[in-house]
């Protein structure tokens, strides 16, 4: 419909501005760190500051671009999982352990049910897990407060390995929860946290490219639970 196109549109403006904004600020604090670091008198303490700043702000750009490109894959249907051997165990527990050290020790509560404790090889494709679960489970902090924990839980059944992330945070209103998944959107009650509308796009895209399926419930004020399987 026109209503629908309009609104498409819309959501392009706000997607395009957003990013501008994401690229541009990244960009502007490089330059100021490249300033910086040309100075002859600059000492040994600040220049190590300055090198993880710009670390940082690479990272950033980084995964900006990764979240274009990989946007631009499930749009076109070229968004193919790989599988490979991969010890689950540890592969899910690195990826909590780096969380926690990337966003100042912020406890992420990992717990496997007994029905998955036998999982020690798993073929799936990991690149694309490892991104499933850094953009949930960076959500989840994102969109709460640091005294609250994170919680992952996974669970195995017949072919399906099943997550669950749950954070007690600020949550989403009931009538956007139907349109989180969907390209450029963004909560409006969460618009002044930084963000391009496309993470939530891209998860459901790897996961349905793993043969699984991701649902989300929330409240406001209350947090967010996540659930998704992939098929082994």
């Amino acid at each position: 419909t026109i209503e629908d196109m309009r609104e498409v549109a819309d959501l392009k403006d706000d997607f395009i501005a957003v990013a501008s904004h994401e690229l541009r600020t990244p960009i502007a604090a490089l330059m100021g760190y490249l300033n910086i670091v040309n100075n002859p008198k600059l000492d040994i303490k600040d220049k190590i500051d300055v090198d993880d700043g710009i670390e940082r702000q690479v990272k950033r750009l980084h995964e900006l671009v990764e979240d274009l490109l990989a946007g631009g894959l499930i749009d076109s249907n070229r968004s193919v999982a790989v599988g490979e051997k991969i010890d689950f165990k540890r592969f899910v527990t690195e990826i909590v352990r780096d969380l926690e050290q990337s966003n100042d020790g912020r406890k992420i509560e990992l717990d496997y049910k007994d029905e998955s404790s036998d999982v020690k090889t798993v073929n799936c494709d990991a690149n694309f897990l490892r991104r499933i679960l850094n953009n949930i489970i960076q959500n989840s902090i994102k969109y709460s407060d640091k005294e609250t924990k994170v919680l992952l839980n996974i669970s195995k059944s017949q072919n399906k390995i099943n997550f669950e992330i749950q954070d007690f945070g600020y949550g989403i209103d009931k009538s956007e929860l139907q349109n989180v998944f969907n390209k450029f959107h963004r909560a409006k009650s969460n618009r002044n946290i930084s963000g391009t509308g496309l993470g939530l796009y891209i998860v459901k895209g790897l996961v349905t490219s793993m043969g699984g399926d991701i649902s989300i419930d929330s409240k406001t004020n209350v947090g967010t639970t996540m659930k998704f399987y992939i098929t082994i």
